[in-house]
């Protein structure tokens, strides 16, 4: 068996059992396994034994769709409910970035106008001495 007979024997296997879409996609997926391990240089023979039977992967794969379809309506709503959850802690976390850049720009507004506070009595007592020292300095 080759490539091209073990692909027609998947495909015949699931061809009433699937939409075509997860068909092709199937279909898709194991002929770009079979060249992925060509382009490892594994034999096709060796990746058909890797693989087995042909009607043994269509019962795998019809077993997990399977499965997937059960599920599927559940992950959809874990879905919806995990990017709401996700919505909202982007909120929140955009709004925690701007209250915490408002908290350190007020801090740094405090902490300027408490050193200007705190040297106001200096500036005006030096300000003053300058003054008289340029008062009597011009009436020489």
């Amino acid at each position: 068996m080759n490539k091209e007979t073990y692909i027609d024997a998947l495909e015949r296997k699931l061809w009433d059992r699937l939409d075509p879409d997860q068909l092709r996609d199937i279909i898709s997926y194991y002929k770009d396994y079979f060249a992925m391990e060509a382009a490892k240089g594994i034999s096709e023979e060796e990746t058909i034994r890797k693989l087995g039977d042909p009607a043994l992967l269509a019962k795998s794969i019809l077993a997990a769709e399977g499965s997937k379809g059960e599920s599927a309506e559940s992950e959809i709503e874990q879905g919806i409910q995990k990017q709401g959850r996700e919505f909202r802690g982007g909120k929140l976390l955009v709004l925690l970035v701007i209250v915490a850049v408002l908290i350190v720009l007020c801090a740094i507004i405090g902490l300027i106008f408490s050193v200007v506070s705190a040297l106001l009595p200096f500036l005006f007592v030096l300000a003053f001495v300058f003054l008289i020292f340029s008062f009597f300095k011009n009436k020489r």
